[in-house]
């Protein structure tokens, strides 16, 4: 399972990121996603985060909102990288499910 959250949020002036857990979650699954992020949308920054938790902090993840809307008009919102993003997960998805690309012959 790939949870995504937040993936469209860029910083005015940043590139472009794809950013994966340091420690929480399968290590497969991350570095697959990094791999296909390398393949499918080069053009991401890939970054690891450590969590407060593997830090020793007391902690837990929240999300934006708890609510079903997203404010795609509010500065930040970039479509660019959310399309970049969906490209990974999709690739990831098609990769695990065994999907393969048939020669072009």
């Amino acid at each position: 399972m790939i949870q995504a959250d937040m993936l469209a949020y860029r910083e005015p002036g940043e590139p472009r990121q794809l950013g994966l857990p340091d420690i929480i979650g399968s290590p497969i699954v991350t570095q697959l996603v990094a791999n296909m992020s390398a393949i499918y949308s080069p053009e991401l920054r890939v970054g690891f985060t450590p969590s407060f938790h593997e830090q020793g902090f007391p902690a837990t993840q929240v999300f934006e909102r708890a609510g079903p809307s997203d404010l795609s008009e509010r500065v930040g919102y970039d479509f660019v990288q959310l399309k970049s993003i969906a490209k990974v997960q999709f690739a990831t998805l098609l990769h695990t499910a065994g999907y393969k690309l048939l020669d072009e012959e």
